[in-house]
């Protein structure tokens, strides 16, 4: 999902799991900090937890974002390759079934964990 305003995202990870969510720190109307917190209130008394990372231009804001809750920062401007690295470092093929075990236990089977970044499909992500 893509969304413009972290408004709309917060609101999308309350309904649907997520294996990684993206969030820039720097946004009009809610910025990611507080959508951060946001989320993890909704998170709150769950056994859910999706990793969230920072987009931020600013170099000095990988403490206030692990303030806020999220999981990791990635600094502006990044190449394709910084942004693989870091949704593989937080999304793995077993990562993604534990977590869906945990939902449903019955209905999911957990595949053998492989390295995704040699395919770079993640959760429904494809390089294009």
């Amino acid at each position: 999902m893509l969304s413009n305003r972290e408004q709309e995202a917060v609101a999308a990870v309350q309904v649907r799991r997520y294996d990684v969510v993206l969030l820039d720190c720097q946004m009009p109307v809610m910025d990611g900090f507080v959508a951060s917190q946001a989320i993890r209130a909704g998170e709150h008394g769950s056994n859910r937890h999706v990793p969230i990372v920072a987009l931020t231009a600013m170099k000095g804001d990988r403490e206030r974002c692990l303030e806020a809750g999220m999981d990791d920062c990635l600094s502006k401007p990044f190449t394709q390759a910084m942004l693989q690295d870091i949704v593989c470092r937080w999304v793995t093929a077993g990562d993604r079934a534990i977590r869906e075990a945990t939902v449903n236990p019955d209905s999911v089977a957990v595949p053998e964990v492989k390295d995704v970044r040699g395919q770079w499909c993640v959760g429904g992500l494809r390089q294009g």
